[in-house]
């Protein structure tokens, strides 16, 4: 995935989560993040005996771990409460626009670089579809 301009994150077809589930999944995602920008910066008063490039590394790895189970729990909350995840990606949208954070000539999607992949309902168990 070389320069590319999308990350994707799919649907989680092989669990049952839940709300609470998810949620506990996110903190602790979004805990071992922030364990790892605090050690660099030694605000434990840790030692960071990891080198620049490999500190990136892990920090990379956990944002996307607590992005993928962040998008995992709005998934989770849209089938449960039965909201349109388009609908609200389009609010967002305007909520970027709104805060300048998004230029208005840009295409959402790749300004923003993140799509999903939700599940076939037709067949939950097989490949995850766009």
């Amino acid at each position: 995935m070389k320069n590319s301009e999308f990350i994707t994150f799919p649907i989680l077809n092989n669990l049952e989560p839940n709300t609470t589930s998810c949620t506990m999944k996110l903190i602790e995602e979004f805990g071992e993040l922030m364990q790892l920008l605090g050690k660099k910066r030694g605000a434990s008063g840790e030692i960071a005996d990891i080198n620049r490039r490999e500190w990136a590394l892990k920090t990379v790895l956990e944002a996307l771990d607590a992005a993928q189970s962040a998008i995992t729990l709005a998934d989770v909350l849209c089938k449960e409460y039965e909201f349109e995840l388009d609908g609200l990606m389009e609010s967002h949208k305007s909520k970027l626009k709104e805060r300048v954070y998004l230029n208005e000539n840009n295409n959402y999607f790749r300004a923003m670089g993140i799509t999903y992949c939700r599940r076939s309902e037709e067949n939950r168990n097989s490949k995850l579809v766009d």
